[in-house]
């Protein structure tokens, strides 16, 4: 296939809300939108990566020489979105962490991670 007509791999495809829209979509709502920003071998941050829209593009984008570090804090959802990463064929520069970010630690029962300047 020629660039940007690729196959994603997201699962849960059956679902009615996620799956058929990026069925449908085929990445190219995120990759369209990252395009400008992210080239091959940045470092990216996907935070609140949910299943893993945008990380499948963002990895594509930056390729083998890059590296994206995706963080879903549920974690039924980060499951998934590390399945779709093996699914892709991403995981050796893109890395799903089961946490929360943010400027405070919100929810001191879950792992969190702090950004600070």
């Amino acid at each position: 296939m020629s660039a940007g007509t690729e196959r994603c791999r997201i699962w849960p495809a059956t679902n009615a809300s996620v799956g058929r829209c990026i069925t449908m979509a085929n990445g190219a709502f995120a990759k369209s939108n990252c395009c400008a920003f992210v080239k091959p071998g940045d470092t990216v941050l996907d935070i609140g990566a949910n299943v893993g829209t945008h990380t499948i593009a963002l990895g594509r984008l930056v390729g083998e020489q890059g590296t994206v570090l995706a963080f879903e804090g549920q974690p039924h959802i980060h499951s998934i979105l590390a399945h779709n990463i093996v699914q892709n064929g991403m995981s050796k520069w893109v890395h799903a962490f089961n946490m929360l970010v943010g400027s405070a630690s919100v929810w001191s029962h879950r792992r969190c991670c702090r950004l600070t300047r």
